[in-house]
């Protein structure tokens, strides 16, 4: 995966550890307490090839493995406990939420996504309301527009940003959560 340290094992039958020298196209590969890690370039594929020493001090390259190179997928996220998948949010977890999470669900490696910016929107009293929030917290206005809203009434948490640990800004998704 691109933007993230890929903990890897190299090895060739019949050599010794001390005596392979892995090389890699697109990207870094470093050596790591344990194997190697690798740290994937832009192009959609890489090719880790290896040279050998053999007893004698000669050398001798073998053929590289190509690999694709795929990006870190999106999070989702999450709002009062609620994700994609909720169509519904009681009062009291409306109110009483501290913010958006961005979180990796069904992934190999424990990143982190930080939530950047975020917009609320819903119809108070037949206005149609929007603010837009710094960071993943709920702020005073949001925290009263909350207050305001009936059972029954949709509230809209869209435009959602968060930051991956590569440092990229990606949209991960609206919620639109009915009031019960």
């Amino acid at each position: 995966y691109r933007g993230v340290d890929n903990p890897v094992d190299i090895s060739v039958a019949g050599y010794s550890a001390k005596d392979i020298q892995p090389s890699m196209s697109n990207g870094s590969l470093s050596k790591a307490a344990q194997g190697f890690i690798v740290k994937p370039g832009k192009d959609p594929k890489a090719t880790i090839g290896v040279t050998v020493t053999n007893p004698d001090g000669s050398k001798k390259s073998l053929p590289g493995l190509e690999f694709r190179v795929k990006n870190v997928p999106d999070p989702k996220p999450y709002f009062g406990g609620k994700s994609l998948a909720d169509q519904t949010i009681k009062k009291t977890e409306l109110t009483a939420a501290a913010g958006v999470l961005a979180k990796m669900v069904d992934f190999e490696f424990d990143l982190k996504f930080e939530v950047i910016e975020y917009t609320v929107s819903a119809n108070l009293s037949g206005n149609f309301v929007s603010e837009t929030v710094k960071g993943a917290g709920v702020n005073g206005t949001v925290s009263q527009m909350f207050g305001k809203i009936k059972t029954g009434q949709k509230v809209f948490i869209e435009n959602i940003k968060a930051r991956g640990p590569d440092g990229s800004l990606r949209p991960i998704g609206t919620l639109s959560l009915k009031v019960i």
